[in-house]
């Protein structure tokens, strides 16, 4: 993850939430995760914390969709 010029390793835990054929394509969704402590990017405005916390949780929806010719 690159955020602001500084690049870390991050791993996101995924749950998969289940499939949905609609006919012509197949549909899977996916949730995911993770927290980041922002001052390890280089974002260390707001030291007191009252409009942006430290730690920073972060969730990501995939959907994935699977063609059928």
């Amino acid at each position: 993850m690159t955020v602001r010029g500084e690049t870390k390793q991050v791993i996101v835990p995924f749950e998969f939430l289940g499939t949905f054929d609609m006919g012509r394509t197949v549909k899977a969704g996916f949730l995911g995760e993770f927290s980041i402590d922002r001052t390890m990017f280089g974002i260390n405005y707001d030291e007191e914390g009252t409009n942006v916390d430290k730690i920073v949780r972060i969730r990501l929806a995939l959907e994935m969709n699977e063609s059928r010719n």
